[in-house]
C-alpha cells in the first residue's frame, strides 16, 4: 500500500509480480473513467495461470473457479453482495481513482491482515458506485496446491479472517439514508420505510439471521447499544415491541463464542410403557453438566390418558462411563430408577460401556406427568470408542463361547440319546431272535407231532 500512498498520477493500478495484464487493459480501464465519471473505479474479469504462466482453469469446486468471474451491479447491489457473500474482486485489475485512497480512508487497514482488499472495497461502496469491465484482461497466477496463496485456506486465515470479517461488517453501520438501506437490504421493510424507522436496528437483525459469528456479534454489538440508548430504546420496544428483557434473553441464546463447545451435556429421551412396549414422549432433552459433575433437569411429559407402567429414560450420545442418579421425583413423589445396561457398579455409580445408557423408572399413573431428575457424572471416566468396541468384541467372546458350549452340550445330549437308541434296538434285535428260535422250535414240535400221528 505503501506505493499507492506515494502515487502521483490520476488514477491508480496495483500490479503484483506474479500476476500479469493484457496489453489493453489499463487503455480500456482509463478510457471507461474518463467516460464514466461517477464511477469510483474499474476492475476486470480475471484468467487463471499456473506458476510457469501458463493459462489453467481451476478444477470443479475450487474456490477459485468461478470467485472472479462477476456481473456488473449496482452500488446497492455490491453492497448486499459484499456483505452476504464476502470478497469476489480482484485487487490486480483494479484501476481507481487515486484521489479516492485519501477521501474515504481505503488505506487505513491497519489490523486487517487477511481482508485488506475487501474492507477497501466495501468501504467504496458504500461511498460510489464500482465498475466491472466484462472482459479478462488479468492473468491471476495460483500456486501449485493453492494453499501458498496468501489467501489460501489454513487454520490461521480462517480464524484470523473471522475477527476481521466482523471489523469490516461494521462498516455498514455508516448507512445513514433509510431508502439506500432499503436498496441494499430490501427486508429491512420488515423495519423500516423511506421516513421512518431505527436504521441499525434492522441492520441488527438482518446480522442476526446470518448464521456466522462475525454477524451474530455485530448483531448483539448493535441491539446492544440500542436498548442502551435512552433516545432510541424506548421508540425500539413501542415500534418492534423489544425490550431490554428480550435483548437479555438473546444474549443467552445466541452462542458467538461457542461457549456451548466447551460444556458438557446429556442427551436424554423419554420412553412411557403402556403394557404394549415403549414408546417415544420426550426428544433430545438437553441437561447441562456443571463443572463438578452435577445436572438437574424436569420434565413435563406429556402422555395419553392410558395408564403408564413404566417410564424408560435413554441417555443418547453419551460420553461417560459412570452415572448416577441422586433423585427421581415424579408427580411430586419420589421414585425409583434402576440401570438396564449397565456393565457394572462403582461405588455409587453405574458403570456403562454404551453410547445409550438406560434407567428404567418405576412410574405408574396417566396424563401429564412431572419429572426432577438430579443425578452426577464421574467427568474424569471419559468413555472412549476402543472401550465401547472392547467390550463389545468381549461380549461377543462371551457369546460366541456360550454358543458353543450349548451347542456341545446339545451334540453329547443327541449322541447319548442315539446310544440308547442303538441299545434299545440292539435289545429288540435280541428278543426278535429269540423269537424266531421259538417260533423255529413249535415248528419243529409240530412237525414232530405230525410225523407220530401219521
Amino acid at each position: 500500500m505503501e506505493a499507492a500512498e506515494a502515487a502521483q498520477g490520476e488514477y491508480v493500478a496495483i500490479h503484483h509480480s506474479d500476476d500479469a495484464w493484457e496489453p489493453d487493459k489499463l487503455e480500456k480501464q482509463v478510457r471507461y473513467l474518463e467516460e464514466h465519471p461517477e464511477v469510483a473505479a474499474c476492475f476486470t474479469l480475471v484468467q487463471f495461470m499456473d506458476e510457469e504462466g501458463k493459462l489453467y482453469v481451476p478444477p470443479e469446486g475450487s474456490f477459485y473457479r468461478e470467485v472472479f468471474c462477476q456481473p456488473n451491479r449496482t452500488q446497492a447491489e455490491w453492497l448486499r453482495h459484499f456483505f452476504f457473500y464476502g470478497n469476489c474482486l480482484c485487487h490486480p485489475s483494479l484501476l481507481i481513482r487515486r484521489k479516492k485512497y485519501a477521501e474515504y480512508d481505503l488505506l487505513e487497514t491497519a489490523g486487517i491482515w487477511q481482508l485488506p482488499d475487501f474492507s477497501m472495497w466495501v468501504k467504496l461502496s458504500l461511498q460510489e458506485p464500482i465498475h466491472i469491465f466484462q472482459e479478462p484482461l488479468t492473468r491471476f497466477r495460483l500456486r501449485k496446491g493453492e494453499q501458498l496463496q496468501h489467501s489460501g485456506e489454513r487454520p490461521d486465515v480462517s480464524i484470523r479472517s473471522q475477527f476481521e470479517l466482523y471489523q469490516v461488517l461494521q462498516f455498514y453501520e455508516s448507512i445513514e439514508s433509510r431508502k439506500f438501506m432499503l436498496e441494499v437490504f430490501p427486508e429491512a421493510a420488515e423495519y423500516l420505510d423511506e421516513r421512518e424507522g431505527d436504521i441499525l436496528f434492522a441492520l441488527a437483525k438482518i446480522a442476526r439471521g446470518v448464521d456466522s459469528p462475525p454477524y451474530q456479534m455485530l448483531a448483539l454489538d448493535l441491539l446492544y447499544h440500542a436498548v442502551r440508548d435512552p433516545n432510541r430504546s424506548g421508540e425500539i420496544e413501542r415500534r418492534y415491541h423489544y425490550t431490554y428483557r428480550d435483548f437479555i434473553k438473546e444474549t443467552g441464546e445466541v452462542d458467538v463464542f461457542r461457549t456451548s463447545t466447551l460444556m458438557d451435556f446429556l442427551h436424554i429421551k423419554f420412553y412411557a410403557d403402556y403394557g404394549d412396549g415403549f414408546d417415544l414422549k420426550a426428544e433430545d432433552q438437553k441437561v447441562y453438566i456443571t463443572q463438578s459433575g452435577d445436572f438437574f433437569a424436569s420434565f413435563p411429559l406429556e402422555c395419553s390418558m392410558r395408564p403408564v407402567r413404566a417410564v424408560r429414560m435413554d441417555v443418547a450420545d453419551n460420553h461417560f462411563k459412570k452415572i448416577t442418579l441422586d433423585r427421581v421425583v415424579a408427580d411430586g413423589h419420589p421414585v425409583a430408577a434402576n440401570p438396564l445396561n449397565s456393565n457394572a457398579q462403582d461405588g455409587q455409580y453405574d458403570v456403562f460401556f454404551s453410547f445409550s445408557p438406560q434407567y428404567l423408572i418405576s412410574y405408574q399413573g396417566d396424563g401429564e406427568i412431572s419429572l426432577e431428575i438430579s443425578g452426577r457424572v464421574d467427568q474424569q471416566s471419559r468413555l472412549l470408542p476402543g472401550e465401547v468396541l472392547e467390550v463389545f468384541e468381549r461380549k461377543s467372546r462371551e457369546l460366541l463361547a456360550a454358543r458353543d458350549a450349548k451347542i456341545a452340550e446339545e451334540s453329547e445330549a443327541i449322541e447319548a440319546r442315539d446310544r440308547e437308541i442303538e441299545a434299545r434296538d440292539l435289545d429288540i434285535a435280541g428278543k426278535n431272535e429269540e423269537l424266531r428260535s421259538m417260533a423255529e422250535a413249535i415248528e419243529a414240535k409240530n412237525r414232530e407231532i405230525e410225523a407220530r400221528d401219521r
